[in-house]
């Protein structure tokens, strides 16, 4: 069965509503000023990226290639059925390499740290004393990974 234009205008409507929210995080305003620079317009009506967003306006190849260059994606993907799971997959990509690269991070920093500890012990074995259980266990299990395996 063939798309109707009303369901195609639908489908890039929910596909703009959601780049312009969790790709963009901007308003219907700042998209409507974007989308009249890329379309070398004085002025579109905040009202104009409501109705798209809704599927009431019908949406030229002019709105697509302009569109794709403000979301930084390609025309495919506004019109995909699936493009808000490709923005979460995408949101997944980089949240997961972001906080891959803080651990790396953290892992060079925390070098060493059980062998200072370690020094601080042996120098003052009292220091003991004055940690809390939580804080005791954790120095021993710093001291077990800092171990080698045999």
């Amino acid at each position: 069965m063939q798309e109707t234009e009303s369901e195609l205008n639908a489908r890039v409507g929910r596909n703009v509503f959601v780049l312009r929210k969790q790709a963009l995080g901007i308003s219907q305003a700042e998209l409507a000023d974007r989308l009249a620079v890329e379309l070398g317009r004085p002025k579109i009506d905040p009202t104009t990226i409501t109705r798209m967003e809704s599927g009431r306006r019908p949406i030229t190849v002019a709105d697509l290639e302009a569109l794709a260059r403000i979301f930084s994606v390609d025309v495919e993907q506004l019109l995909d059925e699936n493009s808000d799971d490709l923005l979460a997959l995408k949101r997944l990509i980089e949240d997961w390499s972001v906080n891959r690269a803080r651990i790396a991070a953290a892992e060079i920093r925390m070098t060493g740290v059980p062998t200072q500890a370690s020094d601080l012990v042996a120098n003052h074995p009292s220091l003991l004393s004055g940690l809390t259980n939580r804080e005791r266990e954790i120095y021993f299990d710093m001291q077990r990974s800092e171990t080698p395996e045999p």
